[in-house]
């Protein structure tokens, strides 16, 4: 692997120059136009990688984002960490990944200050809806949170109330007005769950609904097969309930599963991943738009845009309902 002396050695150059150049000497006026260029054509040649972490150790600075998110093993975080690394990429920063399986306040605190031991240039956290984030004090320190929210904050948020009442309008729309909320019994607790559920009994009762109706199963938000058991026990305990709302595409697609395919149109995912995009049927789902929220919060993290100011409902990203 190249490093600096056989960068320098190629160009000709002290490996003191060669440092220079490659180390963010923009405003080094001690090395010539003409020994900058053949020391950046010989880097290019030779496929040098900067060592980020002997950098940051050196100047105090760090390209490397920390990316906070849920349990991996969720097709959505899987989807958003793709896209947030690219977005991230595009300007030229790196991401470091880490995820909890536990959305309480004092796990992901933990895992912040963990994080902020690495010496990243900011830290992005899944805060989910009501989860508070302790900022740090120290100066030019980041620590933005993002995900669903309901109320004014600092952070990137998708509009979870927007994205609800898409949800519960789109199956008004069509001729339903039994509905029921279907998610994991294991996060029941949970800031997204509530906060879900919360919106989704709130939405109902503004458009004179009767009775909504919420029901669980047993088994983590990630896990289809449960999500599946859990779907044929509801739907036979709840038959008068017309149609429903998946907390996220595992339970929208267990209830799927267990219904004719010609009753696709009874149920709405909320992720909108690249499971309810491909199961056949082509059922409903939620755009999170997760590709524009990627670019967002990139653009925060970069300093082209103020979190405060993204802070703002009119300024959230809103979901969109997909057929």
């Amino acid at each position: 692997m190249a490093n600096l002396r056989t960068i320098a050695a190629a160009a000709r150059v002290h490996v003191a120059t060669a440092s220079a150049v490659l180390n963010s000497a923009r405003g080094n006026t001690r090395v010539s136009a003409a020994t900058r260029m053949r020391v950046l054509a010989a880097a290019k040649m030779l496929s040098y990688v900067p060592n980020e972490a002997a950098r940051s150790l050196r100047t105090g600075r760090s390209n490397v984002v920390a990316f906070l998110g849920g349990d991996l093993r969720n097709p959505f975080f899987a989807e958003l960490t793709t896209a947030l690394e690219g977005e991230l990429a595009r300007l030229d920063m790196q991401m470091l990944v880490s995820h909890v399986t536990q959305a309480e306040p004092t796990v992901i605190e933990r895992a912040i200050e963990s994080l902020r031991q690495q010496n990243v240039k900011g830290i992005v956290c899944w805060a989910e809806s009501t989860t508070s984030i302790r900022q740090k004090k120290k100066a030019g320190d980041l620590t933005l949170p993002i995900g669903f929210t309901r109320r004014e904050r600092p952070g990137v948020w998708l509009d979870l109330e927007y994205a609800i009442q898409g949800a519960v309008k789109e199956m008004i729309r069509r001729g339903f007005r039994k509905l029921g909320f279907f998610f994991p019994k294991s996060q029941r607790e949970s800031p997204s769950v509530s906060a879900r559920s919360e919106s989704f009994i709130a939405v109902c009762r503004e458009l004179s609904l009767v009775r909504p109706l919420l029901a669980s199963y047993e088994g983590e938000s990630w896990d289809l097969l449960s999500s599946i058991q859990g779907a044929g026990q509801v739907l036979k305990d709840h038959p008068k309930i017309e149609a429903w709302i998946g907390f996220n595409d595992i339970a929208g697609l267990g209830l799927l599963r267990c219904l004719p395919q010609k009753s696709s149109d009874r149920v709405l995912c909320f992720d909108g991943t690249f499971l309810a995009r491909c199961w056949p049927g082509s059922p409903t789902y939620l755009d999170l738009k997760i590709t524009e929220f990627a670019q967002t919060v990139a653009s925060v993290v970069a300093g082209e845009r103020n979190a405060k100011q993204l802070g703002r409902r009119e300024n959230w990203v809103r979901p969109s309902v997909r057929c």
